[in-house]
């Protein structure tokens, strides 16, 4: 294990917030409150909270356009469950506020925030040179908010009211830019990759990994777990289809290859579009188990909640997965590895 303060390997929620135009602000940010409440004491690892200004899912989009602030509220929610942004859109802030507010929200969480960074999907609409620019801006911030959690950037006391403390391994960084991910592995940051990017994980994190990054690489998943495969395709099928009809792309490539594709009904497609692993807990172990072990992951943070499900089906999942797959997952990747690495 990667000292990061993660067990290995190891399970968090992921939050989108997702919705559609008929709930409200304040019923998504509820639900998001109580589904971490829920992991937190299903023993899950992390929460990790997205952060969203635009409606880049068309129907279907984000509502946390915040995650600092649901990490201070969470806080006072939970007792054990780390808590992260995934991820905090670093080039548009200052960066003596951004170390301001990781070292306040660390206090606030006695040690359990995570900081994970990037560009944000809005970038896939910018052009190639406005792309490029902010991946630059991201990196030169990025660094300087590391020199200053180490100590090595001056600060006075007109420009900065906290004590210092090294928090820079709790830094992780959202990107598939080869540029960006030298600059993490060269700092000490761990690497997230993205929900919607399943077929590339494995060679994203081989990438990072590659370019010296030692930081915990981890990936975001949908998942849905019930009793069986029969009966999860069942429960699903419905919600699946809603999210689909709901849901645009947000890279231009998926969204030109989906629009060529015409429409798709099928549950198999939709799940394969979106690698969204469905099944009963012997499969979906299975499954994943064979994904984290190919993709290098030491962790993986998974999406149960999603547009079209019932909110009590999905916490159900959210339980039969701590209970039954987890431990599943666990004896597969610590039998890899000492396949691999026996001692």
């Amino acid at each position: 294990m990667r000292d990061h303060g993660f067990s290995w390997p190891s399970f968090g929620v992921f939050h989108q917030g997702w919705a559609t135009e008929e709930r409200s602000d304040a019923e998504v940010l509820a639900d998001v409150i109580r589904s971490t409440v829920h992991a937190d004491r299903l023993g899950f690892d992390v929460a990790w909270f997205t952060e969203q200004h635009t409606r880049m899912f068309g129907a279907t989009w984000g509502r946390i356009a915040a995650p600092q602030l649901l990490i201070a509220h969470t806080a006072a929610c939970t007792d054990r469950i780390g808590l992260g942004t995934a991820v905090r859109l670093i080039a548009d802030e200052d960066v003596l506020r951004i170390a301001e507010e990781l070292l306040t929200l660390d206090l606030l969480t006695e040690g359990r925030v995570q900081f994970g960074i990037g560009t944000g999907m809005g970038s896939f609409s910018q052009s190639p040179a406005e792309r490029e620019a902010r991946r630059e801006t991201l990196r030169t911030r990025a660094v300087e908010l590391a020199r200053l959690l180490r100590g090595e950037a001056e600060v006075t006391p007109e420009t900065f009211a906290l004590d210092v403390r090294d928090l820079s391994n709790r830094i992780h960084i959202a990107t598939t830019d080869p540029h960006s991910m030298a600059m993490a592995a060269q700092e000490g940051f761990g690497y997230l990759a993205g929900m919607f990017g399943g077929r590339r994980h494995a060679q994203l994190v081989r990438e990072f990994h590659e370019l010296g990054g030692r930081g915990v690489a981890r990936a975001a998943r949908m998942v849905f777990v019930d009793d069986d495969d029969r009966t999860a395709r069942r429960k699903v099928r419905a919600a699946a289809s809603y999210f689909w009809e709901h849901f645009t792309p947000p890279s231009p490539g998926w969204r030109k290859a989906a629009l060529a594709a015409g429409p798709i009904h099928e549950l198999d497609d939709i799940c394969a579009q979106l690698g969204w692993i469905v099944g009963g807990p012997a499969s979906v172990a299975a499954h994943l188990a064979d994904y984290m072990i190919t993709s290098g992951l030491d962790g993986v943070d998974l999406s149960f909640h999603v547009p079209g499900l019932d909110t009590d089906v999905a916490d159900r999942a959210m339980e039969i997965f701590a209970l039954t797959v987890r431990p599943e997952v666990v004896k597969i990747v610590h039998a890899a590895a000492e396949h691999t690495h026996p001692r």
